[in-house]
């Protein structure tokens, strides 16, 4: 973070970084009445606290603000879960969801999922961090 000064005030100046993963939004089974995904769709996110299965539960929300699916727990359960903290984190962290495919159902036990990139935009430190972060539990 570079620091601007003026006579008046001290202004930080935090530098963007972009960071994209494959992934999947899960539960397309459930949300396939309202959805039908197509490739490149752009798709916004949303932290869902007030989800009673997880409080940290991340929403993949449609141009009309409808859930239309979840970002997966990951293996040990945290993958969502840093996605959530590094939205919380600031109001300027983003994360965009852009579909790759068509639903599949891989069996295990998951349900139909559908095959995406995550686009994460935010302050450096903290993109370099949720990479770190992600890769770990992917």
């Amino acid at each position: 973070m570079e620091i601007l000064s003026n006579k008046d005030a001290l202004i930080p100046i935090f530098r963007e970084k972009e960071l994209e993963i494959k992934s999947f939004v899960m539960g397309f089974h459930v949300y396939r009445s309202i959805w039908k995904p197509f490739e490149n769709e752009v798709l916004l996110t949303q932290m869902e606290p007030t989800y009673t299965e997880d409080k940290f539960t991340v929403a993949v929300i449609d141009v009309n603000d409808s859930v239309i699916g979840h970002l997966m727990k990951g293996k040990s359960g945290r993958f969502a879960k840093t996605i959530y903290y590094f939205l919380r984190a600031s109001e300027h962290h983003k994360c965009k969801v852009r579909v790759t495919g068509s639903a599949i159902n891989q069996g295990d036990n998951k349900g139909m999922k559908v095959p995406c990139t995550l686009m994460f935009t935010g302050q450096s430190e903290f993109i370099d961090m949720l990479s770190h972060e992600l890769n770990k539990h992917m």
